[in-house]
C-alpha cells in the first residue's frame, strides 16, 4: 500500500509542475515614477540607518538595513531591465551585490569589510544618479 502512495505523490508532482509553470509572473514592484520615487526614499532611509549602524557599530541594525537595501535594489534592477536601460540595470545589479556583501560581512562580524562594501554601494548609487537623475529643486529629482 505504501508503494501505491509513493506513485500517487509522484504523479501529483509531475502534474503540478506544468500548472506552476503557467502561473502568471509576479507583479513588478516598481512600475510608475511614483513607485520609483518611493523606493528611492526608502533606499535613502535605509542607507542612513546603515551608515549610522556601521559607525556605531550596531550589527543588528546594519544587517537589517543591508538586507532591506538588497531587496529594494532587486526591484530597482527589474525596473531598469523592463525599461531596457543597460547601464542603470548594471548599477542596480552592483548595488544588490554590494548590499549582499554588507549583510554577509556583518553576519561574519567583519565591520571593516561591511564598511568597504558600503563604499561600493555608494559608488553604484552615484553611477546611476549621475546618468539618470535630474535635480528639480533642492530635494526633488526626476528620472531622465
Amino acid at each position: 500500500m505504501a508503494m501505491k502512495n509513493v506513485w500517487i505523490i509522484c504523479a501529483f508532482l509531475v502534474m503540478a509542475g506544468p500548472i506552476r509553470a503557467q502561473a502568471p509572473p509576479a507583479k513588478a514592484a516598481i512600475v510608475t515614477d511614483e513607485d520609483y520615487s518611493k523606493a528611492m526614499k526608502d533606499i535613502s532611509a535605509q542607507n542612513t540607518v546603515l551608515r549610522k549602524s556601521l559607525a556605531t557599530p550596531s550589527e543588528a541594525d546594519a544587517g537589517r538595513a543591508a538586507a532591506r537595501l538588497a531587496t529594494i535594489f532587486k526591484d530597482i534592477q527589474a525596473y531598469w531591465e523592463n525599461k531596457k536601460v543597460e547601464d542603470a540595470t548594471t548599477a542596480a545589479k552592483n548595488a544588490v551585490a554590494a548590499s549582499q556583501a554588507i549583510a554577509k560581512a556583518v553576519a561574519g562580524h567583519d565591520m571593516a569589510a561591511a564598511t568597504a562594501a558600503s563604499q561600493q554601494l555608494g559608488g553604484a548609487c552615484m553611477t546611476c544618479h549621475n546618468a539618470h537623475r535630474d535635480r528639480l529643486t533642492f530635494d526633488f529629482y526626476k528620472i531622465k
